[in-house]
């Protein structure tokens, strides 16, 4: 649930990352537009210094001209950077660097034509004007010549009206009247005068025609052919910019469609194999719980833990289970080894004589059936040994039963010290001991019997008295029953007493 969960998680960031890398580049976009709007505003700006310029004559209006230019530039300069980024092309903002220098190169060319041409009435070309157009009227007036000063006053009118209208028209009427003034004037520095003035004021007329008498014609045309260009371009790099940026939009667009749609698969494909995981999961938990059960209602022998991998909610219920297992077969395996430590004692108890610590009588029994059952299977031989200590009864009356059982005990430890591992010694009753032998002939049972009397007869102790045994030795038929081969042994027994401490050997019954 877990993995289901951080996938989900993992998704939905997916998600909002794309929408907000798709939020982001619309917003790159639109700052695009929004720079090359601003472009336009700068380019706005330095027509509305030139016009300034134009109409008031005043310098500071060139110097906040060249100021806008600088920012006008610096913006430009700052959106070919964004466009190169964007992986746009950006030779439209460099034309447009190139248009607007050449602008401002013909506006100052423009400004320094103006001041030559004159900022004010006093200064320049224009003062030029002022000056020999006075000397003409004060001379006029000086001479009383009310006919020629008239004159001259139409003269300033067609002047007063070109410059106020910047038309070529009126400085034709100025040359007609001029001509015509000319011939009637007979005073030499009157003529001189106006020489003078006709020069200045053509000087004037020549630079102004230089600067442009309307918006079309000289610098100012080119300056307006200038301005055109860059609106044009500016408007070229909007259009190619909104279109780029439409399609950006589209592209991430699809592209971010395109992930999402990959990643909803994939999830569903992940949320699948997590589900598929998850009810493999609680397969394997509910075998390992009705195990468990089976386990405690001891339907089955053996229990494992509960393996499932995973770290889900399947996992941690599996953990805490499996902890229950574990004690319970711990507790289990406790109480098994403490029953079992009880069974050993007790068997020890019930097979073990406590006196002379050899094998029971039941003991005996219990090895001989199953010997007998090897016998049946492979063929083995299997021998009995009885002996009996020779006079014993005289022995605890002579010497008390204590030294009888002290006897007792000896006899037993010489006796399992020529005995084979998987021999069975048992204290048959009474001084009566009975030895199985598996897997032994008659002929090797009889020697052995030989061996053990031998060994008794030669042991000595100075806290007992000497004592002998006596020994009947037979060998187990197939066809014996359950006391045929006991009887048998303890008549073989019964004889070697009546010769005293000597062996019988008996085949049959």
């Amino acid at each position: 649930m877990f993995v289901i969960f951080l996938s989900t998680l993992f998704g939905f960031s997916l998600l909002l990352f794309l929408i907000y890398y798709t939020e982001s580049s619309v917003a790159k976009n639109e700052a695009l537009v929004t720079n090359v709007e601003k472009l336009k505003s700068d380019m706005l700006m330095l027509r509305r210094h030139e016009k300034d310029f134009l109409l008031r004559k005043n310098l500071k209006y060139r110097d906040k001209f060249l100021t806008s230019y600088a920012v006008a530039v610096q913006n430009a300069k700052l959106l070919e950077q964004k466009l190169n980024s964007a992986g746009f092309n950006s030779n439209d903002v460099t034309n447009y660097i190139h248009i607007i220098e050449k602008y401002k190169e013909s506006f100052l060319k423009l400004v320094k034509e103006q001041i030559v041409i004159g900022l004010n009435e006093k200064k320049g070309l224009y003062g030029a004007l002022r000056e020999s157009v006075h000397k003409v009227q004060n001379y006029a007036k000086s001479l009383h010549n009310w006919e020629l000063l008239a004159r001259v006053y139409e003269l300033r009118k067609n002047e007063k009206d070109f410059m106020l209208r910047k038309d070529l028209k009126y400085i034709k009427e100025h040359k007609q009247h001029f001509l015509t003034l000319l011939p009637l004037v007979h005073n030499a520095q009157m003529v001189k005068y106006l020489k003078i003035y006709q020069k200045d004021l053509m000087n004037l007329v020549n630079a102004e025609v230089v600067i442009g008498l309307n918006e079309k014609v000289g610098m100012r045309g080119e300056m307006r052919n200038t301005i055109h260009k860059t609106e044009t371009l500016l408007q070229e790099l909007e259009k190619s910019t909104i279109a780029f940026g439409i399609t950006q939009r589209h592209s991430i667009l699809v592209m971010s469609f395109s992930i999402a749609f990959f990643f909803i698969i994939l999830l569903l494909l992940i949320h699948l194999l997590i589900s598929n995981s998850f009810v493999y999961s609680i397969e394997k938990f509910k075998i390992g719980l009705v195990n468990f059960f089976n386990f405690l209602d001891k339907k089955q022998d053996t229990i494992e833990t509960i393996q499932v991998d995973s770290n889900d909610e399947i996992g941690k219920m599996a953990e805490v289970v499996n902890t229950h297992i574990e004690q319970t077969i711990a507790i289990l395996k406790s109480e098994k080894d403490s029953i079992n430590k009880s069974i050993s004692t007790l068997e020890k108890m019930v097979y073990t004589d406590t006196l002379t610590q050899t094998y029971t009588r039941q003991k005996l029994i219990n090895a001989l059936e199953k010997e007998k059952e090897n016998k049946k299977r492979y063929g083995d031989h299997i021998s009995l040994i009885m002996l009996d200590i020779d006079h014993f009864k005289n022995i605890n009356d002579t010497y008390g039963h204590i030294i009888g059982d002290k006897v007792l005990i000896t006899l037993a430890k010489i006796i399992k010290k020529h005995l084979r591992v998987n021999d069975i010694f048992s204290r048959w009753g009474g001084e009566e001991f009975l030895i199985l032998l598996p897997r032994t002939k008659l002929e090797d049972a009889y020697n052995k019997a030989n061996q053990l009397r031998q060994a008794l007869e030669e042991y000595k102790d100075d806290e007992i008295p000497k004592f002998t045994a006596s020994f009947g030795v037979t060998e187990v038929l197939e066809s014996d029953g359950n006391e045929s081969c006991f009887i048998r042994v303890d008549k073989a027994l019964y004889l070697a007493k009546r010769k005293r401490n000597d062996v019988v050997l008996l085949k049959d019954s």
